[in-house]
């Protein structure tokens, strides 16, 4: 069980970098009355926001030999956004206590839900929609957010540089086809603005 769930672990890192990799040459493309492709965070932290989300996820493994579940980690700024799916609840408040109890972590939003039916082809074509529905909006800095769908519910966090950007994300991610619920883990800070 344990090489089955390494593989599949390997598959998704896998499959989130090439779309990593891809999302990122499409933001260096310009694009007329595109937004700009800046990312607020520096590269120092961002490494360190991926050095949490490695911690955890090597916590989450160990988690993995007991319970049935397919969990993805993102952090930013100190804020943790778990999503995906647990075969119970006991399994979904484990991974929130191995958040928790890394050092950097000041937030946890724990948005894993109780395993049911899923459609991942549904999913991932809500994400990459809405992902690139963004990248062309005028006035969003589309690299600020990190976005995530589980069971047709968007869950998005990252930093806003003003009320109007804010806005026009959660409008864009509710006005995608087949979206149930847009949950917002967006700041706003004025103070990045361009």
């Amino acid at each position: 069980m344990t090489s089955t769930l390494r593989q599949t672990g390997l598959l998704r890192l896998g499959a989130a970098l090439a779309a990593t990799l891809l999302v990122a040459a499409c933001q260096t493309t310009s694009l007329s009355g595109a937004s700009s492709a800046i990312e607020y965070r520096t590269n120092a932290e961002v490494l360190d926001d991926k050095s949490v989300e490695a911690k955890i996820n090597k916590g989450v493994e160990d988690l993995s030999t007991q319970y049935v579940m397919d969990v993805t980690t993102d952090a930013y700024a100190g804020r943790v956004l778990l999503t995906g799916t647990a075969g119970a609840a006991n399994a979904k408040e484990s991974v929130e206590r191995v958040a928790r109890s890394t050092p950097e972590v000041k937030t946890v939003h724990n948005e894993i839900q109780i395993a049911g039916e899923e459609s991942a082809t549904r999913d991932l074509t809500i994400a990459g929609k809405l992902k690139t529905k963004l990248l062309a909006t005028k006035g969003v800095s589309s690299n600020n957010y990190t976005i995530r769908v589980v069971n047709a519910v968007v869950y998005i966090i990252g930093i806003a540089e003003s009320d109007a950007e804010f806005n026009t994300v959660l409008n864009v991610a509710r006005n995608v086809a087949d979206v149930k619920r847009v949950v917002n883990y967006i700041n706003i800070d004025a103070s990045r603005a361009s």
